[in-house]
């Protein structure tokens, strides 16, 4: 905002439009848009400065929301297939212009996932996905990339291996991770 203020002095000035984020006073974020220009009024020699400014909150969160719409998944919040292509393609840059930025691309499916939409209903089943979900997350690091490419299929982008056997050991992982009956219980339905 202050660069384009100073600009107002300058020869040929004209206007110009932001959209600021600000601060309100009870601490939440307000999206405004600003539009500054010269105007004259009848019979003054000096142009006058307006500036307008509109509270466009709305309009942003309505942005984020189509932003999260069109990127994750509705069901479980990860990334969707079109933002995991999108992770894809930016580590195979990466690994592209740095040979030792290597990756691995894990892609898991939940065995008999059919079944338990058929015989537990579609609720049963959404709590699965979420509850694979979460732990397939909580067993990769935040680096990493775990995406729902839809119905029981999951990928995980991880990035910055050493070798192949890192990347067998997180498959591993999240193998026993998914398997409840390991450790005897049934918790990804409940």
């Amino acid at each position: 905002l202050d660069a384009q203020l100073a600009r107002v002095a300058e020869a040929g000035f004209d206007n110009f439009a932001l959209e600021l984020r600000c601060r309100h006073s009870a601490g939440d974020t307000v999206w405004v848009a600003l539009h500054c220009s010269h105007f004259s009024e009848p019979g003054s020699v000096t142009p006058c400065l307006i500036l307008q400014v509109q509270d466009i909150s709305a309009r942003r969160r309505a942005e984020e929301g189509l932003q999260q719409l069109a990127f994750n998944d509705t069901l479980t919040g990860l990334p969707n297939r079109r933002r995991f292509q999108d992770h894809l393609a930016q580590a195979v840059t990466r690994a592209g212009d740095e040979p030792s930025q290597r990756f691995a691309v894990l892609f898991l499916d939940l065995d008999r996932f059919k079944h338990v939409n058929d015989s537990m209903g579609h609720a049963a089943g959404d709590r699965l996905l979420k509850a694979a979900a979460a732990r397939i997350q909580a067993n990769v690091r935040e680096s990493d990339t775990v995406a729902r490419l839809g119905g029981d299929e999951f990928t995980v982008i991880i990035e910055d291996i050493t070798d192949q056997p890192q990347a067998e050991r997180v498959a591993v992982k999240l193998i026993e991770a998914l398997d409840s009956r390991l450790r005897g219980n049934d918790d990804l339905l409940t």
